[in-house]
């Protein structure tokens, strides 16, 4: 009984975990080359460019570049623009060229609490799940 208990007490604490809603926000715009923050070139080409952005406060879950044609930007690099030896201002004016614009994907500042918590109850009710087995597993093999 007090095995069932517990876990309908689980349960209740994972509905209430799901219960509310917290939406990300999502912006799009038209991203300068001087806007960005840093820019990662891999080995073979391909490149992703990360910007910063002070009207995306919060919690950052996505932070992509994407082509005129609404792909993610990947590359190719223009290795003389954006290469070891460029110019500092080659790489922005050939970043601009490229006509991108950033999605970017947070969640505000003030929902981040409320989302914090609801881990917390998910994570509390796996616990109280785990201990309840565990409890009728010893209790089971003690018996």
């Amino acid at each position: 009984m007090a095995l069932a208990a517990m876990a309908l007490a689980a349960m209740a604490l994972a509905a209430m975990a799901l219960a509310g809603p917290t939406t990300p926000v999502t912006l799009t715009r038209a991203r300068p080359g001087e806007a960005v923050d840093h820019l990662m070139t891999h080995s073979g080409g391909d490149m992703e460019v990360h910007g910063a952005d002070p009207e995306a406060p919060g919690w950052v879950i996505r932070d992509d570049s994407l082509t005129p044609s609404g792909k993610v930007f990947t590359g190719p690099t223009d290795r003389n623009a954006c290469g070891p030896n460029a110019d500092r201002t080659a790489c922005p004016r050939w970043l601009d060229s490229q006509h991108l614009t950033q999605r970017r994907s947070y969640i505000p500042d003030n929902q981040v609490s409320t989302l914090q918590w609801r881990e917390l109850e998910v994570l509390a009710a796996i616990s109280l799940a785990l201990a309840a087995f565990c409890g009728w597993w010893i209790c089971r093999r003690v018996n």
